[in-house]
């Protein structure tokens, strides 16, 4: 399973990098599963679908969806390119777990894939001009290292105090009201790492970015 952009730390893979993935997984008989929700906050890469690699689909199931892209999140819409067995056996599945899905969803969601190119491009020029604020911000921050943000809205830096994600996200949100992921929630890896979230205004980023630049001083 992958996804890219990836969340939290933003990375996206190259189209080499997905290519040579495809071939090892191909010789190997292994399927892939992308998750690519994010597929239209690519901001310095080309943006390129692993599935576009089969002519058909066989042994890649690509899942995209409408909640980031068109801001419909909390609708739970979007879709699954993938060979007829695999949709065929998520039906089954959905079916005993989801239905009576509303109808002014599905119209919007028709809607938004057949008319929202112009919405996605002021969409991304945004974030793009968000994501360049907080890359930089972030790199001005002492005690902080943060990746280079790719694609999607997060940022996952690195601090250089003694504390576990888990308390410093604990006590920023107690003090400061600024809500951020520890990073063990991503796992063990994640820890001294906290997720910030860009998809706010730039106003309520800023202020933000000064409470943890803030928090790291009397911290350190």
């Amino acid at each position: 399973m992958i996804n890219s952009p990836a969340n939290p730390t933003g990375k996206v893979m190259s189209k080499e990098e997905l290519k040579s993935l495809f071939e090892i997984c191909k010789d190997k008989k292994i399927k892939i599963v992308s998750d690519e929700a994010y597929e239209d906050l690519i901001y310095d890469k080309e943006i390129f679908s692993i599935g576009s690699l089969e002519d058909v689909p066989d042994d890649i199931v690509s899942i995209f969806s409408l909640s980031k892209s068109y801001s419909m999140t909390g609708w739970r819409a979007g879709y699954t390119v993938a060979d007829r067995g695999v949709i065929s056996d998520i039906a089954k599945v959905l079916e005993h777990t989801f239905t009576c899905y509303p109808p002014f969803i599905q119209k919007a969601s028709a809607y938004a894939l057949i008319h929202g190119e112009k919405f996605i491009e002021k969409f991304k020029r945004e974030f793009k001009q968000k994501r360049d604020l907080v890359q930089k911000r972030l790199a001005s921050i002492h005690n902080l290292v943060s990746n280079n943000i790719e694609g999607a809205f997060y940022a996952f830096p690195r601090y250089d105090i003694n504390m576990k994600s888990v308390d410093f996200s604990k006590k920023l949100l107690e003090k400061y009201n600024v809500a951020v992921l520890p990073g063990t929630a991503f796992g063990p890896a994640g820890e001294g790492k906290i997720r910030i979230s860009f998809s706010s205004s730039v106003d309520t980023i800023e202020a933000g970015l000064n409470a943890v630049e803030e928090f790291l001083e009397e911290n350190q």
